[in-house]
């Protein structure tokens, strides 16, 4: 594929042959690819020994074609994991976001609706019985309205159940922000401003600590009130909430 000696590719063996196999390979140009194994010399000496020495064994032994049947074996087993999440989040998530499809590996990417964070939403995860990887743990931005799930090991039975626990615990946090909003976000006469409801953005740390309000233009205002102790607004405008 290259003839111009400028692509460097990367591979692993961790998702191929076992998933305790922490090793990959590097495919680049000679000049290129003797500075990066001193880089790599430089930063962790070598890779596990123990483990090199398997895959060693495994490749005098078998052969690169018993390699490329395993790889296949690979992709058509998470293929079919992929669409049973799939389909599992069509029958649970349609109506709290969206996600990716992947046409390899073993991640799906969620965003949801009406977050901006979804780091507060792990510990109740885990008291739900699931677990996740938040969005701004893979990206460089401090919050993030994405995470990430995995469909490598659980049979598709438990795949079904841990998306509706997902579910669950997305549900039980709009649920809880919902009914501090409806309490705070109030007209002076008393009625909730329906277009303000489904325009507010909602970080889920916090809640009842501090309620900050940006108003679309200089014509509206803010009255600052106490409802039973919790601090918030009144409103005569449409406004994008934060609670913080």
């Amino acid at each position: 594929m290259d003839t111009e000696g400028r692509v460097v590719r990367l591979d692993s063996l961790s998702k191929i042959l076992c998933p305790g196999l922490r090793l990959g390979f590097l495919t680049a140009p000679k000049q290129l690819g003797d500075i990066l194994e001193l880089h790599m010399q430089e930063i962790m000496l070598h890779p596990c020994a123990i483990a090199q020495t398997i895959a060693l064994s495994y490749f005098q032994e078998l052969g690169p074609e018993e390699f490329r049947s395993v790889g296949r074996e690979v992709a058509s087993y998470y293929e079919q994991q992929r669409d049973v999440t799939l389909a599992a989040l069509d029958k649970h998530f349609t109506h709290l976001g969206t996600w990716t499809k992947p046409k390899a590996g073993m991640f799906i990417w969620l965003t949801l609706d009406g977050f901006e964070d979804t780091t507060s939403l792990f510990d109740a995860a885990l008291e739900n019985g699931v677990a996740f990887l938040t969005g701004s743990s893979c990206q460089t931005s401090k919050t993030s309205p994405n995470l990430r799930i995995s469909y490598s090991l659980l049979p598709p039975d438990q795949i079904e159940m841990a998306v509706a626990r997902l579910r669950k615990t997305v549900e039980d946090a709009k649920e809880k922000i919902s009914l501090k909003y409806d309490r705070i976000c109030k007209f002076e006469n008393g009625m909730v401003n329906e277009k303000c409801c489904k325009k507010a953005t909602f970080k889920y740390e916090n809640v009842c600590k501090k309620l900050k309000s940006t108003a679309e233009d200089n014509n509206q205002y803010m009255t600052p009130v106490d409802m039973d102790g919790i601090k918030g607004v009144t409103l005569t405008g449409p406004v994008t909430l934060k609670v913080e």
